[in-house]
Parts: C-alpha cells; sequence; structure tokens
C-alpha cells in the first residue's frame, strides 16, 4: 500500500532518530593497534557481504557506472542522495570493493541498538562534537584520501526514504573534497518498480574535481552546484 508523507522543511526527519550522543574527549575515529585493524577489516567485510546478499537483492539493487569508482587510482569522495536508512550504511562498502571505504555519519547512529557499536567498526566516521574534535576529523578525512580509500558523503544529512526529489545540501559538505583536492563522484538513486516492487538504479557519474584557480569557498560552492545538477539530471 502507497505510503504519503508531509514535510515542512527539508532538515525534517523522516526516520525517529536515536538520541545524539556526544562523541568522548579521546574518541578515536582509526584503530589503533593491529588486533583493532584486523577486527575492522573483518567487520567490515561482513558488512559487505549482507550488502551484497541480503540488501542489494531485496531492493533489486542495480548500479549503472561502478567501473568509474573502481578504476580510480586515487582516494575520492562519493556524495550520494539519503533515500535508506538501512541501505545507505551497507550499500558503500558493497559499491568500494576492496578498496578501504568509510561513511560518514551522524553521532545518533552510535545510539542505535546493536548497529550503534559497528558504525565505527564498520567503516563509520562520526562527525565530531567540539571544535577541537572538528579538527582532528579533518586530519583523519585527509590521511584515509591520502590512503587512497572512499569516503561517502549524503550532503542532504537527513534520510528519506523513497524520496525522488533532490533536496538542499548542508552547508560545510563540500569541505573535504577542497581541502584534500580529491575528486568527487555522485551517486543517484532512482526509483522505479518491478514486479510490483521498489527497484533502486544507482548511477555512478563523475569524476569531479575542485577548480583551483578559484578560492575555497567558490570550490565549494562549485562543487556543490556541479553534484546537484547532475543528481537532479539522473533524478528527473
Amino acid at each position: 500500500m502507497s505510503r504519503i508523507r508531509y514535510y515542512t522543511d527539508f532538515a525534517q526527519d523522516m526516520v525517529t532518530s536515536p538520541e545524539t550522543r556526544e562523541l568522548p574527549s579521546d574518541y578515536q575515529w582509526l584503530p589503533q593497534t593491529t588486533a583493532q585493524r584486523v577486527g575492522d577489516r573483518l567487520i567490515a567485510t561482513v558488512c559487505r557481504w549482507v550488502g551484497r546478499a541480503v540488501i542489494a537483492p531485496v531492493w533489486h539493487y542495480h548500479v549503472v557506472g561502478l567501473a568509474k569508482l573502481r578504476q580510480a587510482p586515487q582516494g575520492i569522495f562519493l556524495y550520494a542522495n539519503h533515500t535508506q536508512p538501512v541501505g545507505d550504511a551497507f550499500m558503500p562498502l558493497v559499491l568500494g570493493g576492496r578498496r578501504q571505504t568509510y561513511v560518514i555519519a551522524a553521532p545518533s547512529n552510535l545510539s542505535v541498538p546493536v548497529m550503534g557499536k559497528l558504525v565505527p567498526r564498520g567503516g563509520g566516521l562520526v562527525l565530531p562534537s567540539t571544535r577541537r574534535q572538528l579538527v582532528q576529523f579533518n586530519q583523519v578525512v585527509a590521511s584515509v584520501i591520502a590512503a587512497g580509500a572512499m569516503v561517502t558523503v549524503y550532503p542532504e544529512a537527513h534520510v528519506w526514504p523513497y524520496a525522488t526529489q533532490i533536496r538542499p545540501f548542508v552547508p560545510g559538505a563540500f569541505h573535504y573534497p577542497v581541502a584534500t583536492q580529491a575528486p568527487v563522484f555522485v551517486q543517484t538513486n532512482v526509483y522505479t518498480r518491478r514486479h510490483g516492487r521498489p527497484r533502486i538504479t544507482a548511477y555512478i557519474d563523475g569524476p569531479i574535481v575542485p577548480d583551483q584557480h578559484l578560492s575555497q569557498p567558490a570550490q565549494r560552492r562549485q562543487l556543490a552546484a556541479a553534484v546537484a545538477v547532475q543528481m537532479k539530471q539522473r533524478a528527473a
């Protein structure tokens, strides 16, 4: 049965969020020991398997242009529209393949029962709570990009299940690729129906690179506009 949901502003949460948690002052975004690194790799592998074996078949997930991501020789950012509460956590790991993959996540994800503890272990880079942590967080993002990883960003910030429109992006969402001068790829999840059930087609486009002749604020605006245009064209 179809369900219609109404919104009053683009910052409205369509999915009930757990309480927002403040990160402890000594929070570590990356594993510090060999045992932790091995454990995190194992958890990420299991999450990738769950995405391939469970989530992708359930939503008839079909990807167009995946080779663009796989062939990128350096660290990259993937910007995607945020339309699946569960799938958006797992599918970046599937798309990244063997590449180390991270997803920038809200602190409220840590409060999700059971899954909350797996978020940072499976590649979730939880947004910082303080200005000091912000400096450390930016250094972490830069380090994983330098190591050749893929970092997924949901610039709409709020998840709207099955939304077919592209919402305005939150300020600051394009700070990372400008700071690291890394290429940006775009993932647009488009919905159709197959045998009466929703089917997701994920279109991959890019790369889009910052124009180094512009100031950093102008580069952020340039990337935001280019990603928005690409998503809207696909969503149409």
